[in-house]
């Protein structure tokens, strides 16, 4: 197995260049996103072109912070229907039974927050804790959400179940 399959790095903190942490995050999220969709949502996920995403809509964004030798945040944005796909997979529901407001709006907290500490606990080295926020969900139609102004920026784009997901991370290194 691979390092990408198994979604390590091997590599303590601080990362040689932004260059190393862009490609480690793009690695961790990558792996991070696959394992939990395919093994606790549905096997109906793929990643696609982010610039083929149909807008998602902003209905729907959970973020999850990371502090420590490297800060940022997690973001999962999503359409309703996604949201429902997502909270029917992880509460073992068929889409019909599933609350649209309080079981979706924790399944989405709950998978920002999952991926968010897979790629935590691959990042973070020994003595050299990282830690999570509890997650924010934030719902509605045309707004906008501003995170890290600098560091590395990752986007990738699945679809789960036909529905489309945009997963992000922004992150940088903190100083000594």
């Amino acid at each position: 197995m691979d390092a990408k399959e198994q979604g390590t790095i091997g590599q303590t903190l601080p990362f040689a260049s932004e260059a190393h942490l862009q490609a480690a995050v793009a690695n961790l999220v990558h792996v991070a996103t696959e394992r939990v969709f395919t093994t606790m949502i549905t096997e109906e996920f793929e990643f696609v072109n982010l610039e083929d995403l149909t807008d998602p809509g902003g209905e729907i964004l959970a973020m999850v912070g990371i502090a420590g030798r490297l800060s940022g945040v997690l973001s999962v944005h999503c359409t309703r229907g996604a949201g429902v796909t997502v909270a029917a997979g992880m509460l073992g529901m068929e889409p019909e039974e599933v609350d649209e407001d309080s079981d979706v709006l924790d399944a989405m907290g709950e998978l920002a927050n999952i991926i968010a500490g897979n790629v935590k606990t691959e990042l973070g080295a020994e003595g050299e804790p990282l830690s999570l926020s509890v997650p924010t969900v934030v719902t509605g139609r045309d707004f906008q959400v501003e995170t890290l102004s600098s560091g590395v920026r990752v986007d990738l784009a699945v679809t789960a179940s036909g529905h489309p997901l945009r997963i992000g991370l922004v992150i940088e290194q903190s100083g000594e």
